[in-house]
């Protein structure tokens, strides 16, 4: 008999890409503190790449989402708490989309290339091509910032929400952990 819970695929990447949107901000905030020069461009290249599969995690987490679900949730659970926590879903699901498109608007229009974990050119450097807009860049970067600050908030909310239930032990921890 299996275990209650969602899939080993699921558990996986939920967990690979909650560590990576908390990596990508630990990443963010030492790679704007790097003064301007050659020795930006390798941190800003892993934030792009990072950020762009983490696009790619979110679509194969939304096709898990919509699989079979884990099971009933635990009896005296009240309405409002299963309705705040698929609300924080929908809305972490469309910050981290909003943030990671933002930001590779913002690099598409920045005048810098990328290359896909440096193998394959997703954005070529649109100086070349014509792309590089000032203005568009400023407005989906400033997208980019404010989005990643209320995806912060989400997270912490998720987080707290995750360690409410852990006190409790009332069993929904325990459909992410597979325990």
């Amino acid at each position: 008999m299996s275990k209650p819970g969602y899939g080993n695929l699921t558990v996986l990447l939920h967990w690979v890409t909650a560590i990576s949107i908390l990596f990508l901000f630990g990443l963010s905030w030492w790679m704007m503190a790097i003064p301007y020069g050659d020795y930006r461009f390798l941190p800003f290249q892993l934030h792009k790449n990072l950020g762009i599969t983490v696009i790619l995690f979110g679509l194969l987490l939304l096709f898990f989402r919509f699989r079979p679900r884990p099971g009933r949730l635990p009896d005296g659970m009240p309405r409002w708490m299963y309705h705040l926590a698929i609300a924080d879903h929908v809305l972490m699901y469309l910050l981290i989309f909003v943030v990671c498109f933002s930001g590779v608007l913002s690099s598409a229009f920045s005048g810098w290339g990328t290359d896909l974990w440096w193998t394959l050119t997703l954005i070529p450097d649109s100086a070349a091509e014509g792309w590089e807009s000032e203005p568009l860049n400023i407005l989906f970067g400033e997208i980019h910032v404010y989005s990643s600050w209320i995806l912060l908030a989400l997270l912490i909310t998720h987080i707290s929400g995750a360690v409410f239930h852990a006190f409790r032990r009332d069993g929904v921890l325990r459909r992410m952990f597979r325990v």
